[in-house]
């Protein structure tokens, strides 16, 4: 009979262990539960605030490209002063065409015909051992 006391209580013992152990595993969940549930909220938080900054920079992209759309890109200073068009000038200079005529009829901008009567009128004017020089040149 004392061995059979014995069984007995080694098993209530076990059974009280299998019992503290399963409410100890509990508590443990609970609280990893609890931790999980904050950290959640937290990459929930950081997620929203994401979102809020993409959707800024969207609308700050569709600005930009609508901006953009508007803007025209400047047309490329055109240099049309070939040698042909350069002795068509200066024939038409020498012809008594004002500048701006000039610029019209050869389709050249008004500044780059003002520059080449004045270039002209320089090295006409210049004497003859430095307009040699400047021909050289």
């Amino acid at each position: 009979m004392t061995m059979l006391l014995v069984l007995h209580t080694l098993l209530a013992v076990g059974l009280g262990a299998c019992v503290y152990l399963y409410l100890l595993a509990k508590n443990e969940l609970r609280v990893a539960e609890k931790r999980s549930v904050k950290l959640h909220s937290a990459a929930e938080a950081e997620l929203e605030k994401f979102r809020a900054e993409l959707e800024v920079l969207r609308e700050r992209l569709h600005e930009t490209e609508e901006n953009a759309g508007l803007l025209v890109a400047p047309q490329p200073a055109r240099s049309g002063l070939n040698l042909g068009k350069r002795s068509q000038a200066i024939r038409l200079f020498r012809r008594g065409d004002k500048p701006g005529q000039i610029a019209a009829a050869l389709n050249l901008p008004q500044r780059e015909v003002e520059l080449l009567v004045k270039v002209h009128r320089i090295v006409l004017n210049a004497p003859m051992g430095d307009a040699k020089l400047i021909s050289r040149e």
